[in-house]
């Protein structure tokens, strides 16, 4: 996206990795408009913080959301009926 001339915004909850991933995209796409934005997805008070400071911007475009799950118990897989 940042290739495309999109401005970025990276949010997460791990300060150090929000920055290694702007340098890494600053690296491939030297003119790419990036920021990021702390946001912990555990904490309401965090999620209405992050949602104040996007709200003050123009408009957001596109909202793209990962979310990954570690570490799963071993199991067998369950049969959907």
């Amino acid at each position: 996206m940042a290739k495309a001339g999109a401005e970025v915004v990276l949010a997460g909850r791990d300060d150090r990795k929000g920055a290694s991933a702007i340098e890494k995209i600053s690296r491939e796409v030297p003119d790419a408009k990036t920021s990021y934005q702390y946001l912990d997805l555990a904490s309401l008070a965090s999620v209405a913080d992050f949602a104040q400071r996007m709200g003050a911007r123009q408009s957001l475009d596109l909202l793209i959301n990962n979310a990954g799950v570690m570490a799963l118990p071993a199991g067998k897989p369950r049969r959907m009926a």
